[in-house]
């Protein structure tokens, strides 16, 4: 499933956009009533509350309306550090490790986290063009001459196949798949009390992070 090519941003859109992050676990009790947590995702999904004023942008109730807490579209958020990465590596689309083996020339792009001996990935499926850099074993490499890039996938493709001693990485922006977390939008009404205040409807609702769309 794709996230519908459907852009929240922050330009003149979004009055505040505050993240945090979210344990995506199931939690089961056995017989024995002792808790167990199965975690669901490989990575903590990323949660913004989302405030703004109905009268600017109409077109974010409507989404809500439309999309519902079942559909995913993209946020592209206010905040830099959401949607930048560097020195991220690439995941061979045949053997799953980040670094060539001769034959393959189509690499996925990923985020992924490494603490001592964890490491977790998620697919990058919407990055911005162009790319950032993309290098192989730290030399910078040409986008439309020495790989093409599938900005609806994120799937890299080389013109010549990384040998198995060449190891990719790039620097990239990329667009979040999100969906409504809240069921609900929460709207609190600013009274007038002159002539020279206006009454403004600001409205606030939780977006979630979508893997894999």
């Amino acid at each position: 499933m794709a996230a519908e090519n459907v852009f929240l941003d922050q330009t003149g859109c979004l009055k505040s956009l505050v993240r945090r992050l979210t344990d995506d676990a199931i939690i089961q009790t056995g017989d024995t009533l002792l808790e167990r947590r199965i975690k669901r995702a490989p990575l903590a999904r990323r949660v913004w509350s989302a405030s703004w004023v109905t009268a600017q942008v109409p077109f974010v109730e409507q989404l809500f309306e439309i999309f519902g807490t079942h559909t995913s579209f993209l946020l592209r958020p206010n905040r830099a550090d959401d949607y930048t990465e560097t020195d991220q590596p690439l995941r061979n689309t045949v053997t799953g490790a980040p670094i060539g083996d001769g034959a393959t020339v189509t690499f996925q792009l990923e985020i992924t986290r490494a603490l001592g001996s964890k490491t977790a990935s998620k697919k990058v499926m919407h990055p911005r063009s162009p790319l950032l850099e993309l290098r192989l074993n730290a030399t910078p490499k040409v986008e439309g001459a020495d790989y093409t890039v599938d900005y609806g996938t994120g799937v890299i493709t080389f013109a010549i196949a990384p040998s198995a001693s060449e190891v990719p990485n790039a620097d990239f922006q990329y667009d979040t798949p999100v969906r409504w977390l809240s069921d609900h939008i929460e709207t609190n009404i600013t009274q007038a009390f002159s002539e020279y205040e206006v009454q403004q409807e600001i409205n606030r609702a939780d977006l979630i992070e979508v893997f894999d769309e």
